[in-house]
Formats: structure tokens, C-alpha cells, sequence
């Protein structure tokens, strides 16, 4: 058989290896735990994790192949668009910022208190303006935490300004509405 044909079989039918992976066997399924629990790290991070918790997973490749077993590699688009995600959050900030309410900044911090019970707080700060318009204090760190603080600035935007959030972004000069920016590194 020729080599291009026997690649092009291999291609479209993936097969197992008939022979044993003791080693891969052993550390599927700690590595399949934190591929679900950490969904953006790749099979590197999950590698040195399992080294950090002592199980001394042998190779990268060897996690990498525990992990496409179980379909829990990202797909190849994945790093494509989080660089795409962090562009956009650079340019956000080429052209100076010149007035309020043009770009919002988010993020999630944790407060640990004296009893070892930790708050997460849902800090939104405007770039131009440097002040805070909401920080609700959380258990969790969900999207609907990140909801729920997002509209807590809207209303306090209403309440300082005396009209709403969506009039405020009209450009004076134009008529046209311009868009809020939020900035968040998650």
C-alpha cells in the first residue's frame, strides 16, 4: 500500500492501538476531572497540574492523548479566538478615552476574611470618570453576578446623571448612539 493512501485511511478512520497504555489508563481520569473543572486550559497546564498533585503523569504527549480520548481537547479555533477576545480588549484602549461611559472595566476579586470564608467582589469601574459604579459582594462568580452588577452601574448611572444610560451615549455632535465598551479579562 502506498504511504499517502494508508495515511488517508488512517485520516478518515481513527483507530485505537491494540496494544496496553498502562499510563494512560492511570491518569485519564484525574485529567479528564480538571480538563471539565478548567475548560480553557489546554493538556500543558493539565500536565503540570497532575505533576503538582503527585500522580507524575509521564509526558505531555501521554495527557494529550488521555484527553483527545475522551474528546476533551479544545478545538484548533479555540486559541484563535481568545487572541481574537484579547485584540478587541487592547483596542478598546488605542484611541484615548474622553469621556465617561465610553469603556467600562470589570473584574472578580476575592476577599478572604479573618474566619476563612472567601467573598468574591464584582467590581465596575468607568475608565474615564475612575469611579466605581457597582461592586456587589457575591459567593459566586457567575455570569449572572456579572449581570446583575452590570445593571446595578446602569441604574446608578441613571441615579447621578438624571437620565439614563442609553441617552448619555448619544454623541452630542452626531446624533448617533456609540457604544459602551465593557473590558473584562474573563
Amino acid at each position: 500500500m502506498h504511504r499517502s493512501t494508508w495515511h488517508r485511511r488512517a485520516a478518515r478512520q481513527p483507530h485505537e492501538p491494540s496494544w496496553p497504555a498502562p499510563e494512560r489508563d492511570r491518569i485519564e481520569q484525574p485529567a479528564a476531572q480538571l480538563a471539565l473543572e478548567w475548560p480553557a486550559w489546554g493538556h500543558r497546564k493539565i500536565w503540570a497540574l497532575l505533576r503538582a498533585d503527585g500522580l507524575r503523569p509521564g509526558s505531555q504527549a501521554t495527557v494529550l492523548r488521555a484527553l483527545r480520548r475522551r474528546n476533551l481537547i479544545q478545538p484548533p479555533g479555540a486559541l484563535r479566538e481568545r487572541r481574537e477576545l484579547a485584540r478587541q480588549r487592547r483596542a478598546a484602549f488605542v484611541a484615548p478615552v474622553e469621556r465617561r461611559n465610553r469603556v467600562w472595566q470589570f473584574d472578580f476579586s476575592e476577599f478572604e476574611t479573618l474566619g476563612g470564608g472567601t467573598w468574591n467582589l464584582g467590581g465596575l469601574v468607568d475608565y474615564h470618570a475612575k469611579l466605581a459604579l457597582a461592586c456587589p459582594i457575591t459567593a459566586t462568580k457567575t455570569h449572572r453576578d456579572a449581570i446583575a452588577a452590570l445593571e446595578t452601574a446602569r441604574d446608578r448611572v441613571t441615579d447621578l446623571l438624571g437620565r439614563t444610560l442609553a441617552e448619555d451615549c448619544v454623541d452630542p455632535a452626531t446624533g448617533e448612539l456609540v457604544p459602551l465598551i465593557v473590558v473584562t479579562d474573563g
